[in-house]
């Protein structure tokens, strides 16, 4: 990581403040690519598992960086998200050793995936719409992994190192982020290789449970990001264009609460959802069904009331 930190200083891969950032200082970016290098160890040392959903992984992060040094044209960043999903649903359907995960899947399987392709990759660019503040990528996605892990324990859905070399690549580079004055920001590479590693991980628990209630994992970055897209139609503005109009952003830029405990707040609200909604599991199906529409209804209702008390106060939108 220091080594990166010092390349990416001589080379001048640097984030720069403007009217849409949330930072105030130039600061480099890139640092998420310790993720990469977490999952090419994990490859490399535990048997070369997973070789489309590797291989998906190269190439979306790749492009990714290349985003993050200049500029990708949204068709070819696009059209690589598209070719990197479809490996990694080949992969889902390739886990002949997951237990719960047949490998004759009806065709009705097929049908789904199609409809989780374009899920798929809105969820990719979400998730780096999402990586806006200093620790809300740390903290989010060490949630998420350590939720995983404790559920791959119980069902052994995939490879359980994979988790741990991801949460060691996320605690490095939490140390440079989560923190008043970042040293460094995940860019593209990092935020978009992380929400490509959740996906592979949630579809895989998905498929070995037939449980589709776990999309739940990620309800809070779900609510924020859908929200505020819709929010954005509706004012007809342009929405893969940058802008400051997440609830995460309105907390941190015109309530000037701090990054990280936005984060905190952002992660431990995710946490207190997993918690309940697995305790729910445990309980039958009637009171996982009554947590996973719960939660997203309150989430959802703090959500309208936080941004009308936000529009109404700083007069902002």
């Amino acid at each position: 990581m220091l080594g990166y930190l010092r390349l990416a200083s001589h080379y001048n891969i640097i984030d720069k403040p403007n009217e849409r950032s949330s930072h105030s200082r130039i600061t480099i970016r890139g640092g998420g690519i310790i993720f990469v290098i977490a999952v090419l160890l994990w490859y490399f040392l535990e048997g070369f598992q997973y070789p489309l959903f590797v291989a998906g992984f190269l190439i979306i992060s790749t492009v990714s960086f290349i985003d993050d040094l200049g500029h990708v044209p949204n068709r070819l960043r696009i059209t690589a998200h598209l070719v990197t999903v479809v490996l990694l649903l080949l992969e889902v359907l390739n886990l002949e050793s997951v237990v719960g995960v047949s490998t004759n899947h009806p065709a009705s399987t097929y049908l789904i995936f199609i409809v989780v392709i374009p899920i798929a990759i809105g969820f990719l660019n979400a998730y780096n719409f999402m990586d806006g503040i200093n620790g809300i990528t740390v903290m989010n996605a060490l949630v998420t992994l350590g939720t995983l892990f404790y559920l791959n324990q119980e069902i052994h859905f995939m490879d359980q190192d994979l988790l741990v070399h991801a949460s060691m690549g996320l605690l490095i580079f939490g140390f440079f982020n989560f923190r008043k004055k970042a040293v460094c920001f995940a860019g593209d590479v990092g935020a978009v290789s992380m929400a490509f590693l959740i996906t592979f991980t949630l579809i895989t628990l998905i498929m070995a449970t037939e449980n589709y209630y776990f999309i739940a994992l990620i309800f809070v970055y779900g609510v924020d990001s859908v929200g505020t897209i819709i929010e954005r139609l509706i004012k007809r503005e342009n929405i893969f264009q940058a802008h400051r109009s997440h609830l995460y952003q309105l907390m941190a830029n015109e309530s000037h609460i701090p990054h990280v405990q936005v984060s905190l707040i952002y992660g431990g609200t995710q946490l207190f959802i997993n918690v309940w909604f697995i305790y729910s599991i445990s309980q039958g199906t009637t009171p996982s069904m009554i947590a996973f529409f719960s939660s997203l209804t309150i989430l959802i209702v703090i959500f309208a009331v936080a941004k009308i008390k936000f529009y109404k106060v700083f007069a902002v939108g």
